[in-house]
């Protein structure tokens, strides 16, 4: 039954009733303006509604079957991004996404990881078959163009397909659109609008049938969140590299097969070019997007030729496709996007960790790096959008580093080759000594 058929019973329900549009919302306790839609046949009603409605109206038995077909999911329904290119490893990170996805007691989760680690397409890749476990629909909120938090319930309302109210609640219009509907909704990219956080608390609230699944560079820092932490693709270590067989069945090295296809259907892994493809994966940290774009310009190098160019690697890795978002096109705008999320203090103690030539301490850092703010507190921040990260190999004592593709390439990236530039400043000062030190 489509909108505009029950749209017209309802009207005729009504009418027998002796009842107005005002009379039945009293009676069925939803608005006028929510009756007036249904009865135009713009709204499809849930499952819930039907019940309010058909029992306000105590109409017979046939009608109410007849209204029940009505709220039956559009089958289907969902708003994921198509996917132009395979999906390469994550079997293990999608089971686990999915499952808690299914779980009835985790209303949000949130995947976290650094820019290129592949968030966006894991969220995608692993709500692709659960349309019905979400049968009233699967909503993909793009981020990337929306400057303003204060809009971000705009760009739900545009993905769900309603208008935008004037002058209305957007909150309640989204309650009546999602009441008793089992719906996900996707939020993409979602680091530079965090202060919008507080409307995803809300919007799970008002609407407890619904999940909400987040892609995001930092955690949003709310009670009902499951962060999903994700790490970049596995590789094993030098100088254990297997033979081409084995290496081959690696996603990291399989993903860089792949995208070189794509550009030369001829190439092939060999045992010729195998330890360079292992080594170029490794070099970049096993960063999905970085090998990507590595990948791309084997239109010009061999693997080995290219792994020799990889000193340079933020003005190597660039040209990505033109239908991916600017952030994707290079390694530096990925990183940039990341910097440029940092407030002022963050950002000037990014540019002053630059002073240690490994990896340092907190302590350390608290010598060196002299802020406003606590260092601790501010580090925090740093390790949330993966800028900096801990260094699990460096002993008992907590250590930490430069984040992925961010080692051994810190005067290449913009963000950091004015800290580069600031270290012979820095370690002129009476804060030399601990600089040495930790050399």
């Amino acid at each position: 039954m489509e909108p505009e058929e029950f749209g017209q019973s309802l009207r005729r329900s009504r009418h027998g009733a002796g009842l107005t549009q005002p009379d039945l919302a009293r009676h069925s306790g939803y608005s006028v303006g929510h009756i007036r839609k249904l009865e135009q046949g713009t709204r499809r009603p849930t499952r819930d509604v039907v019940a309010a409605l058909a029992n306000a109206l105590q109409v017979p038995p046939e009608v109410r079957a007849h209204w029940e077909r009505a709220a039956s999911p559009i089958p289907g329904l969902s708003t994921l991004p198509p996917t132009a290119t395979s999906f390469v490893g994550r079997e293990s990170e999608i089971g686990a996404l999915r499952e808690l996805l299914l779980d009835k007691r985790v209303r949000l989760v949130t995947i976290v990881g650094p820019g290129g680690v592949g968030k966006t397409r894991l969220a995608v890749e692993a709500t692709a078959d659960l349309a019905s476990d979400f049968p009233d629909g699967i909503f993909f909120v793009s981020l990337s163009p929306v400057e303003d938090p204060a809009l971000l319930p705009a760009a739900l309302i545009q993905t769900v397909g309603l208008d935008e109210p004037e002058g209305t609640d957007v909150l309640a219009v989204l309650k009546e659109q999602f009441v008793g509907r089992h719906s996900l909704v996707i939020f993409d990219t979602f680091e530079h609008v965090l202060s919008a956080a507080l409307f995803v608390a809300d919007l799970l609230a008002a609407c407890p049938s619904i999940a909400v699944a987040v892609t995001s560079r930092t955690p949003l820092n709310l009670s009902a969140e499951r962060e999903f932490p994700l790490s970049p693709l596995p590789l094993p270590q030098e100088p254990d590299v297997p033979d081409v067989l084995t290496l081959q069945a690696i996603p990291s090295v399989a993903l860089f097969v792949q995208r070189a296809q794509t550009i030369d259907p001829a190439f092939v892994l060999s045992e010729e070019n195998s330890t360079a493809v292992a080594e170029i994966c490794r070099r970049l940290d096993e960063l999905p997007l970085a090998i990507e774009l590595a990948a791309a310009r084997t239109r010009m190098f061999s693997p080995r030729v290219l792994l020799s160019q990889l000193e340079a690697r933020f003005d190597m890795l660039s040209g990505g496709r033109l239908d991916v978002t600017p952030r994707h096109r290079s390694l530096r705008a990925a990183l940039d996007w990341s910097y440029q999320l940092l407030d002022p203090q963050e950002a000037q103690l990014f540019m002053r960790l630059a002073v240690f030539t490994g990896s340092w301490s907190l302590q350390s850092a608290e010598r060196v790096c002299r802020i406003d703010l606590p260092v601790a507190n501010v580090m925090d921040a740093l390790l949330r959008v993966s800028l900096i990260q801990r260094r699990e190999d460096t002993g008992p004592d907590a250590r930490y580093g430069p984040g992925l593709c961010a080692r051994a390439s810190a005067r290449q990236s913009g963000a950091l080759s004015a800290a580069a530039r600031a270290r012979p400043l820095l370690c002129r000062t009476s804060r030399r000594r601990e600089c040495r030190a930790e050399r």
